[in-house]
């Protein structure tokens, strides 16, 4: 899974991780831009929702069909801060 403000259709945006390797070996591959950014609705203010909304994609991609339950994160960056907000959302009892 990948949220990023820098537009999820940016061939840049997955510099950190082979998307189409990455499907050919079953994986399921998440991108989506960041609320308020590119494709996404809302309002754009940094850093205000990437815990909320990261909890909330991770367990969307969790519950897709063909999904084992676990979700891996890649990005770097502001990219990168969006994955360890969703990360302590999902081990934070506040959220959880």
């Amino acid at each position: 899974m990948q949220r990023t403000p820098y537009d999820k259709a940016s061939p840049q945006g997955t510099a950190q991780l082979d998307t189409l390797k990455a499907v050919r070996r079953g994986y399921i591959v998440v991108q989506q831009d960041t609320r308020g950014r590119f494709a996404s609705d809302g309002e754009w203010l940094p850093w205000a929702y990437e815990h909320q909304d990261g909890y909330d994609t991770i367990e969307w991609a969790a519950a897709l069909p063909g999904s084992n339950g676990n979700v891996g994160m890649f990005g770097a960056s502001y990219t990168g801060n969006t994955q360890w907000a969703a990360a302590i959302a999902w081990t934070s009892s506040s959220w959880a």
